[in-house]
């Protein structure tokens, strides 16, 4: 959603995006790059810096978001009816913290991922 939304300003970054989610950056380019393959953003090089990529969503992959559109509103208003608007705030921050806490432990997995491979691949 980080990058729909950015969609009409010209698209967002990954370190854009890692820092809205409270994730590492190789966690997000990890998961761009399957998103990129499977047909979902396009990523051009940045102009402004040359070094970082230009996320932006790519026609089917709005014309998907819009179609969940629906569901999206159903589910928000399901998971969220019972917080008052006072502790929302509250909530949003709480749930930053634990997706943060998520990226780092997905980047460690995946490291020990990487070893027990090499591991296998070794006997």
């Amino acid at each position: 959603m980080v990058v729909a939304e950015a969609n009409d300003h010209g698209g967002t970054t990954n370190s854009e995006v890692a820092a809205q989610l409270g994730l590492h950056n190789p966690f997000v380019v990890l998961h761009v790059g399957k998103m990129v393959k499977k047909g979902l953003l396009n990523q051009k090089t940045n102009k402004v810096d040359g070094r970082s990529k230009i996320l932006r969503l790519t026609d089917e992959a709005a014309a998907l978001l819009d179609s969940m559109a629906p569901l999206i509103q159903v589910a928000n208003d399901t998971l969220f009816r019972s917080v008052p608007p006072s502790s929302f705030l509250s909530l949003a921050q709480t749930c930053r913290a634990i997706v943060g806490n998520a990226g780092v432990v997905a980047a460690a997995i995946e490291v020990e991922r990487e070893k027990v491979i090499s591991k296998l691949k070794d006997q």
